[in-house]
């Protein structure tokens, strides 16, 4: 066989090269050694066989060693060396990463295992040796992360037979030599990543003949000795023996069977990355990894192709792979089988035809849809460029014979090659997306017939109804693999559609039938099918990305799919499980059908109730009595019509139901088709198999009896039966209406397992007959929010939830007729309220020891309201009670476990006995029973408690056969009253021992109180037969023990030498009888002397010289002695007398009594005494702790700090150091274990300061919140949701300021912003066109809607307890003051900030609007003078010249005989000027104070934490410089813009005033709107001034003025006069006065604004709201003393309202007024009648200001023009006299008005644009810029104004 494959590419070379920098880069920079010369730790020599960085010691004497120095980086700086220890028999270094020494493990033959698993460098040696001469018994050497060694490396000698293998594949550098030899047995050595043998040579040798040896693939050329080790004279002296090495990594895939291709009609062939084998390529390479949980393979990987298979791999798992990915193509040619022939016979032969030995190629798939990035080449080609193969032919020339010729072939395509691409790649391309270096995508090549992208199936266009293997690609370049092969209900698909769907303009398809899948791994898209009415999705659980289903038949369609809550359906939240892709979805359709997963147990047939652990598993039934026909029915089926259970199934290896599991067959019985009555059963099996059930457990009717049928109460396996391993239900236990069954033995669930009800526990309605007559939960801990309800039952007498601590809801057991006993003795927690009821006169609750002091309802029921609700009626409630047995009764003969019940009624004894482990967890006291013969507790294992047998007078046999261990005492005596046979009671015990069963049974502690008195005593063997047990009588009891001598005072310390013994030979013997002989001499107790130390005897060198034997030992013992006088007068020296040498040279006394002594006989003499050396007492014992923090309230204390909690850590305690209660504090009695913060609302506490909270500091300092009090909660709850950090000043993200609290952001806050630019847009242009049709009454109607909504928001700003309508109110009214936190725009961007609002509000959008109705007047300016430049006549007329747009010639524009068209046109160029002055001058006066406000806010700093903050943006701080830079620009406005703009409005209508055209057409034209509708000044003023304005106005031509119109003789003048007379007649200079102010009080109105504003920036609630009542009472006085407006009478429907202006003005100010004052005064309380007030006063205000501006409008308009275009002005005059003097005779006072308005304003256009053109004209004419035509036209002009 041939393989042809493109040669891989080198890159080890570059990569070794690259890690030998690295390794010595590593090594430069590590932290430099500080080790000490005398370091050398050692493992122990005794006390533990196991090795630690914890128990390492120093090696010897001269040593140091520190383990303890091992810091937090895993770096130790010490050497650790091992040698020669024979008493470790493991190593194990963990937590040692970086080692500052070497490590040496030497001759230490005994260990079996050396671990250093995190151990990287080294600073020296590593250096693991044998033992010499010896069998070593090290089996593991494991040190897999070791990369850097600072010196040698070996590890040699090693001759276990299983140390078969040492992994070093993390080792790069070894700054040493490198030994691996003389491991008899070492046949694999991987060394993958050795690059640098730098200080010496390498040495593989003499190891096992097979070692097999991996290295780096970046010296394969070179070889391992040439391309590792560094230096040249090392390399000679280097040898490498081995078996075989391998130096690169490449792995193939075998393929394997996968099936017959109908389409090919022939095997296909494969391998799926992950579960096929990866093994090497050949044995050349290796293969040492395998693909990753993260989808990585750390390996070259090679597809072998052949020319006999069709072949699939499924790579798709596959995300990242670190080498070459290709594909090779092995041809199978003859090259193996036959001798070449010669070149001139081969000459001779025709080339064979490709497909003679290829034949036809195969189709190979390769499914990379998965793959992310390839680090090396990326080859997967299907065609050679040139290709040679060996072919056995025959030739006949020169000479015969047959052999192989090769013959070359050129662009050969050898398979048909498939590629499923990421769909990433589709863009680029599968090399620039996936290949990642440059230089590796040089070499990579893709060369196939056909690559998809992405998958995305659809439905054909021709289906009108449309399933999952209906499906097919979307597109030529997508795939759709899932979908023909698709079945649901398979194991291998689980359920699960791999796909993504797109279904999208199909004309025909109706019905979208997916309700097969249980999940779709991709998006699903249906939109734009216009006759799809229906979608099935019922089954549908889960999916992966998102929905879009839209512009179907949405008036039709209809969605069948699953809801979480038919209440509230959302199926995108249901199905869309990530939430990213659950905000891009949406779903349109007309309705829907709601399922659930709810499942019934079936049990057709009679078979038995099953949990299925297959997709729709299924049974079947015979249907006939010859079963000749059978019916196939599910095992679950869907519960009520709008559920669905195909899929719930039971995960076999976890037990978890997916579902609602429900069990209520109707009967328990059933008549087969036989004719028999059979009882239906529960699946023991499946049912025990259950940990979970996620959704309810529905247990109803006949459940019960079947679960009691398929009980077994004997059973040998505890885990057999139904629900015995449930753990946790999501939702409910639901048990109601049970029925009975045949085993009434059976009288409850077996729920022994179950620990958590997520739902609620419900137990109703069983009824009478029921064998269900107790409920057991042993180890129920929780039930969730539905509470517990047991009511309603007529059988149960015993509710037994012992473990049972929180109750989310409420906890309901009455009208339970049967109930006796209530446990719930370890209840804490009860959510909601309190109910029990248990109206039996024997009825007992038994309650947790916590709450007797309290009461249990107290103790348990959180919530006040709830509390308030609860009660207890129950004859009796026991605390702390004991569980304590006995047997049945007195007339009973015989006791058994099972008859074990309370010893009285003070006491429990409930489920105390588990037949499966033979334990009684209870006290067990059988007595004073006078009718009980036997007690048979043959099975019991275990009595927790003890036994306690007696006074029972007929009792003549216990069995207590198995009986393994007692808890106390055993205590059988004084039964049985014959007096010849005295307790003449026959025993059974487990073991045939002294003093059985008291021996073995009963822990040592309890045996004095023990006895066990019968008469004769029986064992069971262990083939169970029973024997007497014959054993001598127990020994008597010894006797007590001595009292203890008192504790020593004093202690004396010596030592003495001994002759003739060794240190190994004086063993423990010899240390008691030294300690026996001594201690007697002294007359002291032994156990008052130790020997502390025992040393071989060392002559000094003159005695050696002396003596023929030195042997001896150094003995140093202690004597503890009761007091410091004894030991020196006494015992010291009896002591000294007893072992030293007497003054007549004889023997120390000593010697004679040793040698009497069997264990000393071998003492040969005693010598070096060293005199007693006394010990001083130890100092007296500390004085008594104080009497705080004793534990116990004291005289004078409040608390004790003992039981202080020490809130948020050490911070703080709520009991001080003194034993006083911190004042910061609450708690609920002396003891401060319960304790709360004492800050009331709106002073800030908390306990411990978290990130959550953002509180600066904890311990319950409190902080007065003078911002926000509403947001601090007390009790130290810290800030009201939404509100955080300290005095709660902020809002945390996801959350909006709103008036004084945070609220919540919307989903749609983008759109809301989007809006209201909207609006501001549209307000704008509105704005602009009502300049040029409105007038100035109009205007000024509408500013004064626009200031009172102004003022409401400020009102609001103001931080008073407003109610929540007005704080909405103001914050939509904040709109019209530039205020964009009416879109909440912290909801938009995170990070916005208040800066935004200034910059935008009071910079840029002022300068912008500034900037173009300056443009825009230039603009109109220039264009204005340009018409009347190039004005021009002819015959024809008058004309303006322009030029043509495109041509460049003058054309005539205008042209009219007379020139009124001109003249149109000047006049339509010149209002556009007016109207932008208007315009500005209105849009001023509206945003001053939006501005102000702005500029204001930025020195609104309070100080919080430890600096200066923004009041309106805590997070910006007021001393930096980007906020003194804000304020310096805020100062600047506030001058130009705040005291600028009154001040110019002043000048200008002061300069207009003392021109005297304040009634000028043109100034009332451009400038009215600042004065027009305010009073005039006095006649005598105008007197003077009439003189001024003559004047002024003096011209070259004369025209009627004004003032001759007015004085026109008609009725209708005289009547607007008497009207002008009526107000302009004041009578004082005081009058005159408000009259002077009256037409400057746009001055005073924006002054007021002004101060309006400043009022509202004081921190101080009250001093706002105080400053602005007074602000809006004086200015409401001024104008009612001043009349500033013009007396206009306005009607509103019948309604006539005199001098309206400044009534309206007047109330509104006052109202602005009490709105302040009413929420100032009630401050919160009767917040809805507040509110509804406060509402009421701004709507009437509004609708009055808006009621009046209509009122004008439509007067003004129902007054049409009378004659104002009449060909005479003398003609226009009368129609409008006449039709003024019609409307007063009428009484028509507004329409008069709106009339004489509406004619003045028309006038006053009219001339001040005849002005303006004539002058225009004028200037130019005489200017010598005009003609005579300008100067006709002008004349004619004047003419006719």
């Amino acid at each position: 066989m041939t393989t042809i494959s493109p040669p891989m590419t080198p890159r080890g070379a570059r990569f070794g090269t690259l890690m030998r920098v690295l390794a010595l880069v590593a090594t430069l920079v590590s932290p430099v050694s500080a080790l000490s010369a005398s370091s050398a730790c050692a493992c122990p020599s005794s006390e533990t066989s196991a090795c630690t960085i914890a128990t390492l010691i120093p090696a010897d004497v001269t040593s140091t060693c520190d383990p303890s120095t091992l810091d937090s980086d895993g770096f130790l700086d010490e050497n650790v060396i091992v040698d020669g220890n024979t008493f470790v028999r493991s190593i194990n270094l963990s937590g040692l990463r970086r080692l500052g020494g070497e490590l040496v493990f030497r001759e230490s033959r005994f260990v079996t295992k050396f671990e250093a698993l995190e151990l990287t460098e080294t600073g020296g040696d590593v250096r693991i040796e044998g033992a010499t001469g010896a069998d070593d018994f090290t089996q593991n050497i494991e040190i897999p992360m070791l990369r850097v060694v600072g010196g040698s490396f070996a590890v040699v000698g090693q001759t276990h037979v299983s140390f078969t293998a040492l992994d070093v594949s993390s080792l790069e550098t070894v700054n040493g030599f490198f030994n691996v030899s003389r491991n008899s047995n070492l046949k694999s050595l991987n060394i993958t990543s050795l690059h640098a043998v730098a200080g010496g040579e390498l040495q593989i040798n003499d190891n096992h003949a097979e070692l097999a040896v991996r290295a780096n693939c970046g010296v394969e050329a070179e070889g391992l000795v040439n391309g590792v080790v560094t230096d040249l004279n090392a390399r000679a002296s280097s040898t490498f023996t081995h078996d075989s090495v391998s130096y690169c990594s490449l792995c193939t895939l075998d393929h394997a069977y996968m099936g017959w291709d109908d389409d090919l009609s022939r095997s296909v062939y494969g391998a799926t990355l992950g579960s096929s084998t990866l093994r090497a390529f050949n044995s050349s390479y290796s293969c040492g990894s395998n693909l990753d949980a993260d989808g990585f393979l750390n390996e070259n990987l090679t597809l072998v192709v052949e020319r006999n298979y069709d072949l699939t791999y499924d790579l798709s798992a596959l995300k990242h792979i670190a080498g070459d990915l290709e594909i090779i193509f092995v041809k199978g040619d003859d090259s193996d089988d036959y001798a070449p022939l010669t070149s001139s016979q081969c000459d001779t032969t025709s080339t064979p035809t490709v497909s003679s030995w290829l034949g036809d190629p195969r189709n190979v798939s390769v499914n990379i849809q998965n793959l992310e990035r390839v680090d090396g080449a990326l080859k997967l080609s299907q065609s050679f460029s040139a290709l040679t193969i060996d072919k056995y032919v025959c030739a006949y020339s020169p000479f015969d014979g047959c052999g192989l010729c090769p013959y070359t072939y050129t662009d050969v395509q050898v398979i048909y090659l498939e590629i499923k691409a990421p769909c990433a790649s589709k863009a680029d391309g599968l090399l620039e997306s996936i290949v990642s270096d440059a230089n590796e995508r040089a070499s990579s090549s893709v060369d196939s017939n056909f690559i998809t992208y992405c998958s995305r199936c659809t439905c054909p266009t021709a289906l009108q109804t449309c399933e999952f293997k209906d499906m097919v690609p979307y597109s030529s370049e997508d795939r759709c693999d899932s979908a023909s092969g698709f079945d649901a209900y398979t194991s291998f698909t689980g359920g699960i559609f791999a796909e993504n769907i797109t279904i999208e303009g199909n004309q025909n398809i109706q019905t979208l039938a997916l309700g097969d899948a249980v999940a779709i791994d991709g998006f699903l898209e249906v939109r734009n099918n216009p006759y799809l009415d229906k979608i099935n999705l019922d089954n549908l659980a889960r999916i992966g990305m998102h929905v879009n289903i839209t512009n179907n038949a949405d008036a039709l369609l209809r969605v069948h799919a699953q809801c979480a809550d038919a209440s509230d359906v959302d199926f995108i939240r249901d199905l869309v499980v990530t939430e990213v892709f659950r905000a891009s979805s949406v779903m349109t359709y007309d309705s829907h059908t709601c399922y659930s997963r709810q499942c019934r147990c079936t049990t057709y047939g009679g078979g038995e109730c099953r949990i299925p652990t297959t997709i729709n598993s299924r049974y079947s039934y015979c249907s006939t009595q010859d079963c000749m026909s059978s019916t196939e029915a599910s095992y679950l089926e869907p519960y009520a019509s709008t559920d669905v259970c195909t899929h719930s199934i039971m995960d076999e290896d976890t037990g978890v139901f997916n579902g609602t599991l429900v069990v209520d067959e109707a009967s328990y019985q059933y008549t087969s088709i036989y004719g028999g009555t059979n009882t239906r059963r529960l699946d023991r099996s499946s049912f025990a198999r259950l940990s979970e059930v996620t959704g309810d457990l529905i247990l109803a009717r006949s459940a019960f009896a079947m679960y009691a049928n398929s009980y077994y109460q004997n059973m040998g396996n505890d885990d057999g039966n139904p629900f015995v391993n449930l753990t946790a239900i999501g939702g409910n236990l639901e048990i109601h209406a049970t029925l009975g069954g045949e085993n009434p033995n059976t009288d409850h669930y077996d729920f022994r397992s179950l620990e958590s009800i997520g739902g609620g526990l419900y137990v109703s309605n069983t009824a009478a007959g029921s064998d269900m007559t107790s409920f057991n939960a042993p180890r129920l801990a929780t039930v969730g929010s539905g509470g517990l309800k047991i009511t309603q039952n007529e059988e149960i007498t015993r509710v037994t939830l012992g473990a049972l601590k929180t109750i989310e809801g409420d906890l309901n057991v009455t009208e339970n007729v049967a109930l006796q006993s209530l446990d719930v003795s370890a209840l804490a927690s009860v959510g909601g309220a309190l109910v029990i009821s248990m109206p039996g006169a024997a009825a007992r609750v038994i309650a947790p020891c916590a709450a007797e002091s309290s009461g249990l309802i107290a103790s348990v029921v959180s919530d006040q309201t709830e509390r308030s609700v609860s009660a207890i009626d129950v004859s009796k409630t026991l605390y702390c009670v004991e569980t304590k047995c006995t047997c049945g009764g007195s007339n009973d003969w015989s006791c058994y476990p099972t008859d074990l019940v309370a010893y009285s009624s003070d006491y429990l004894c409930d489920d105390v006995w588990d037949e499966f482990t033979g334990q009684i967890t209870a006290d067990v006291a059988i007595e004073n029973l006078s009718n009980l013969q036997n007690i048979y507790f043959d099975s019991v294992k275990t009595i927790s408690g003890g036994l306690r047998v007696t006074s029972n007078p007929q009792l003549y046999e216990i069995r207590l056969n198995s009986l393994e261990s007692v808890g106390k005492a055993i205590y059988v005596t004084k039964n049985s009253e014959d007096s010849m046979y005295a307790n003449s009671v026959t025993g059974y015990v487990s073991q045939c021992v002294s003093g059985a069963p008291i021996s073995y049974a009963v822990d040592q502690s309890y045996r004095w109180d023990s006895i066990f008195n019968v008469s004769s005593l029986y064992y069971q063997k262990d083939d169970m037969m029973t024997e007497q047990c014959f054993v001598p009588p127990s020994p008597p009891s010894p006797p007590m023990p001595p009292t203890p001598p008192a504790p020593a005072r004093a202690a004396i310390e010596s030592s003495v030498t001994l002759l003739g013994y060794n240190a190994s030979a004086f063993g423990e013997a010899q240390r008691s009888a030294f300690i026996a002989v001594v201690a007697t001499s002294l007359d002291i107790d032994a156990g008052a002397m130790t020997v502390t130390s025992v040393t071989d005897y060392v002559p000094s060198e003159r005695r050696r010289l002396h003596q023929s034997s030195t042997s001896g030992v150094v003995v140093a013992f202690k004597i503890e002695v009761s007091d410091y006088s004894t030991a020196t007068t006494v015992i010291g020296p009896m002591l000294d007398e007893l072992m030293s040498i007497p003054a007549t040279g004889s023997e120390p006394p000593l010697l004679e009594l040793l040698q009497a002594d069997p264990n000393l006989s071998a003492v040969s003499g005693v010598t070096a005494y060293t005199p007693a050396m006394y010990l001083a007492p130890p100092p007296p014992p500390p004085p008594p702790p104080p009497l705080c923090g004793n534990g116990a309230l004291d005289p004078g204390e409040t608390c004790d700090e003992g039981f202080g909690p020490g809130l948020n850590g050490a911070d703080r305690a709520a009991c001080d150091a003194t034993c006083q209660f911190d004042a910061l504090y609450v708690c609920e009695d002396w003891t401060a274990s319960s304790c709360t913060c004492s800050n009331p609302s709106g002073v800030f506490a908390v306990q411990e300061a978290t990130e959550t909270n953002g509180a600066y500091e904890g311990g319950c300092a409190q902080t007065t919140c003078a911002l926000f009090p509403d947001r601090c909660l007390p009790n130290g709850a810290g800030c009201l949701e939404g509100s955080w950090k300290t005095a709660c000043v902020a809002c945390k993200i996801g959350y909006y300021r709103s008036g004084a609290f945070c609220k919540k952001c919307g989903d749609n806050t983008a759109a809301s912003a989007a809006v209201v630019v909207f609006v501001t847009v549209v307000a704008g242009l509105v704005g602009y066109r009502a300049a040029q049709v409105l007038d100035n009454t109009s205007t000024a109607l509408i500013k004064g809607i626009i200031s009172s909504m102004q003022y409401v928001s400020i009102n609001v700003d103001v931080n008073i307890r407003w109610p929540a309508e007005m704080v909405a109110i103001g914050r939509w009214f904040s709109s019209i003051n530039l205020n964009i936190d009416i879109i909440a725009p912290e909801c938009v961007s995170g990070s916005f900030n208040w800066y935004y609002i200034f910059w935008v509000g009071a910079v840029i959008f002022p300068a912008t609007i500034a900037l173009v109705l300056m443009i825009r007047e230039m603009y109109l300016r220039r264009a204005y003078v340009q018409t009347v430049i190039s004005i021009d006549g002819d015959d024809g007329g008058y004309f303006i010249r322009a030029k043509s747009l495109f041509a460049g010639r003058d054309v005539k524009r205008h042209h009219s005989p007379d020139g009124s068209s001109v003249i149109a046109e000047l006049q339509r160029q010149y209002q556009k000027r007016v109207a932008v002055r208007k315009f500005a001058v209105l849009l001023l006066t509206v945003i001053y104070l939006p501005i102000v406000r702005l500029c204001l806010q930025s020195y609104d700093c309070i100080y919080h934490g430890d600096g200066f903050v923004l009041e309106h943006d805590v997070d910006l701080s007021c001393e930096t410089p980007v906020h003194r830079a804000t304020q310096s620009m805020a100062s600047f406005i506030l001058l130009v813009v705040g005291v600028g703009v009154p001040v110019l409005v002043l000048v200008r209508v002061r300069s207009i005033r003392l021109r005297g055209d304040l009634d000028g057409a043109r100034d009332l034209t451009s400038w009215g709107a600042l004065y027009d509708i305010y009073r005039r000044p006095s006649d005598q003023q105008e007197e003077v001034e009439q003189k001024t304005r003559a004047a002024h106005n003096s011209t070259t031509m004369d025209e009627p003025s004004e003032k001759e119109f007015e004085d026109d003789a008609s009725p209708a003048a005289s009547l607007e006069r008497g009207e002008s007379s009526a107000q302009k007649h004041p009578s004082t200079k005081l009058e005159r006065l408000c009259a002077l102010l009256a037409v400057h009080y746009l001055t005073v109105e924006l002054a007021q604004k002004f101060i309006v504003v400043a009022c509202t920036s004081p921190r101080a609630a009250n001093a706002a709201a105080g400053l602005l009542v007074v602000v809006y009472a004086s200015f409401a006085a001024f104008v009612y003393f001043t009349q500033p407006w013009r007396e206009i009478t306005l009607s509103v429907s019948w309604f006539v309202i005199p001098n309206a202006l400044n009534r309206v003005e007047v109330v509104s100010l006052v109202s602005q007024s009490v709105l302040v004052i009413i929420t100032w005064s009630m401050n919160g309380a009767a917040a809805t009648t507040a509110a509804g007030l406060l509402t009421t006063i701004v709507v009437a205000l509004l609708c009055t200001r808006t009621a009046l501006f209509l009122s004008e409008r439509l007067s003004f308009m129902r007054e049409r023009k009378v004659g104002m275009d009449d060909e005479h002005p003398d003609n226009a005059r009368r129609r409008i006299s006449d039709r003024m003097l019609a409307l007063a005779m009428e009484g028509e006072e507004m329409r008069l008005h709106a009339f004489h308005s509406k004619t003045v304003k028309s006038r006053n256009q009219r001339k001040a644009r005849y002005e303006s053109t004539r002058d225009a004209i004028m200037v130019r004419a005489m200017a010598g810029q005009g003609n005579r035509a300008m100067l006709e036209l002008a004349r004619k002009m004047m003419e006719s104004a």
